[in-house]
């Protein structure tokens, strides 16, 4: 039998384009993010919720943003499930759209709830301080499936959290005070200036009107009788 023209591989070959192969695999799969191989446990809760999908890594930042009132209809939290580290801020920063929301935690306790609003720019912020899982709803739009989540670090159990107080829109601005205190300082103005010239007289005003006028002749009467009385009395003298 004859031997083949074409060079083939040899055993040996074989071996280092295995041995390559397989630890290109090994390289790449150490470069991806942990948080590709991280999946979290929600028991149902985003099976009526179109927005979700899937956590948004957030890990590596001391202070994160989710909106409320995000989506067409302004009816979702966006985004509706993150991942961050224990410690982070999450700050929940109100759209404007969508009407009146709150943010309130269910199902994994009921340890926060925020005024409701519908003005654009309110805050509500939550410190996440531990492991866990934290679900909350908009009270007001939870049947159309305005739900979301916060896993930190392992997502384990319920994590412990600090609460801020809500921010409204006009202060969280820092505009609207402004604005009231030059209103206010326009109104003290007019009304001094008005209180000023009420207390002045116009002497012309006065005589114009007839009470005014009357008034003037009656005080003068006396004193043009007496001058004729007395040029009378001249001339029979």
């Amino acid at each position: 039998m004859e031997p083949s023209d074409t060079p083939g591989l040899s055993r040996r070959d074989l071996f280092r384009v295995g041995v390559g192969a397989t630890a290109a695999a090994a390289t790449a799969t150490a470069a991806s993010p942990t948080y590709a191989q991280e999946t979290f446990e929600y028991e149902g809760w985003f099976d009526d919720v179109d927005s979700f999908d899937g956590t948004v890594d957030m890990t590596g930042e001391d202070e994160v943003t989710v909106n409320v009132g995000a989506g067409a209809a302004g009816l979702a939290f966006d985004p509706p499930a993150i991942h961050v580290d224990p410690g982070t801020t999450v700050v929940f920063e109100w759209t404007g759209e969508g009407g009146g929301h709150n943010v309130a935690e269910r199902e994994t306790g009921e340890r926060y709830e925020s005024e409701r609003t519908g003005e654009g720019g309110s805050r509500f912020d939550i410190t996440f301080d531990s492991d866990g899982i934290s679900k909350y709803i908009c009270m007001p739009h939870v049947a159309n499936g305005m739900k979301g989540a916060v896993a930190v670090g392992s997502g384990e159990g319920a994590p412990e959290l600090t609460v801020g107080e809500m921010v409204a829109g006009s202060e969280a601005g820092g505009d609207g005070g402004g604005e009231g205190e030059g209103g206010g300082s326009d109104g003290e103005s007019e009304g001094e200036g008005e209180g000023e010239g009420g207390t002045s007289i116009d002497p012309l005003s006065v005589l114009s009107s007839p009470f005014g006028l009357s008034a003037v002749i009656a005080l003068l009467s006396p004193l043009v009788v007496a001058v004729l009385m007395r040029r009378e009395e001249s001339g029979e003298e």
